[in-house]
Order: C-alpha cells, then sequence, then structure tokens
C-alpha cells in the first residue's frame, strides 16, 4: 500500500514509527553516519515528521520498475527490503524506508491481529478477522481453524494437556475441517506414561 500525502500529514494514526524513524541520536563510537541534526526534508513541505523531531522527506521516483531496463517492481522490492530490515533487527532503518518511499508493511488493524496471535489473545485474534473483512467468501473457518490450531499446539507445548483436548473437541472439530487433519492433531497429544 502506498501512503497518500493526506497520509503523510496524519502518520501519527500509522503504526507509531515514533522511537523507530530516523536515524540514530546515539553515537557513543564518536561517529556519526553522516546525517546531520538539521531537517532532513527536500523543501517541499512533505517530509514525514515522526515524534523524535527528525523530518524524513519521502521520496517520489519516476516509473514503477526499480531500473528502466529491468522488469522489477519497485514496491515489491522496497516492501522486500523492509520485511528483510526487519527480519534481522534493523527496525529503525526499516521505518526510515517506509516512511521515505511511502510503502508501508502492514496497516495497524493487521499488526494488530499479528501482535494478538504474538501473544495469544486468541479470542481477540478472531474479531480481528471481522474487523480486517475477513468473510465466509475470503475463508473465514479456515483461519478460524489456522488459530485455534495454533492456541492447541502452544497448550500442548505448554504441558496444558486437558486444555488443548478441550480446544481440540469443541473449538477444532465443530469446524468441520477433515477428519485426518484432527486425527493428525490429536495424534500430538502425548500419552499418559510420556506425561
Amino acid at each position: 500500500m502506498r501512503l497518500t500525502d493526506s497520509d503523510h500529514n496524519s502518520l501519527s494514526a500509522s503504526p507509531d514509527f515514533s522511537a523507530l524513524a530516523g536515524p540514530s541520536t546515539d553515537h557513543t563510537n564518536g561517529h556519526s553516519n553522516g546525517f546531520t541534526s538539521k531537517s532532513a526534508t527536500n523543501g517541499t513541505g512533505n517530509g514525514v515528521l515522526p515524534k523524535n523531531g527528525k523530518a524524513i522527506a519521502r521520496v517520489s521516483l519516476p516509473g514503477t520498475t526499480l531500473y528502466d531496463d529491468t522488469p522489477v517492481d519497485r514496491e515489491e522490492y522496497v516492501r522486500l527490503v523492509i520485511q528483510s530490515l526487519r527480519d534481522v533487527g534493523y527496525i529503525e532503518s526499516a521505518a526510515t524506508l517506509e516512511a521515505e518511499s511511502g510503502y508501508i508493511m502492514e496497516e495497524a488493524e493487521v499488526a494488530d491481529f499479528r501482535q494478538c496471535i504474538l501473544d495469544g489473545l486468541w479470542a481477540k485474534a478472531e474479531a480481528a478477522l471481522i474487523r480486517l473483512g475477513v468473510s465466509e467468501d475470503d475463508g473465514l473457518w479456515d483461519a478460524k481453524f489456522l488459530i485455534s490450531q495454533q492456541k492447541y499446539l502452544e497448550l500442548l507445548e505448554a504441558k496444558k494437556t486437558t486444555s488443548a483436548l478441550h480446544v481440540l473437541r469443541y473449538e477444532l472439530a465443530p469446524l468441520n475441517v477433515d477428519s485426518d487433519q484432527l486425527h493428525t492433531l490429536s495424534r500430538r497429544v502425548p500419552s499418559p506414561r510420556m506425561l
């Protein structure tokens, strides 16, 4: 998704870039990366101003390909770079690239859904599906199955067998999924001798 100019004016409603966007200000080794403390705007007035006070100018490039002579889509490439930066821990760099390019990795609702899954807030994750607009035609039941399956597996990992069996019987089985899938999941329950 590409941010519009109005989105840049209300960036605070998007994912919080306050501590993430912009260069580091802690230069403990006495060296900097060449960034000065001046505002980093290009003079056009559409720089993003995170809460740390340093503006990040949005870069507008012509065309949609990375280079004129390649078929590589610029947005797709930049999104991959942002994702890679986050994956290896360069959160601030990823946020800066998001602000400069105008390509955001995920909407706030998607980030909330992901965080619910990571935090094990299963009921909130299912409610987030509805807020995301997932309907029965879009695979709502499949998504609910995957959420309940993750819940089940995490309960088994935490050695909460009784709770896991409850999820299997009362959440997964009623979703009318393939019986082979349920059998595969039920085989993960440790035998009483293994407990």
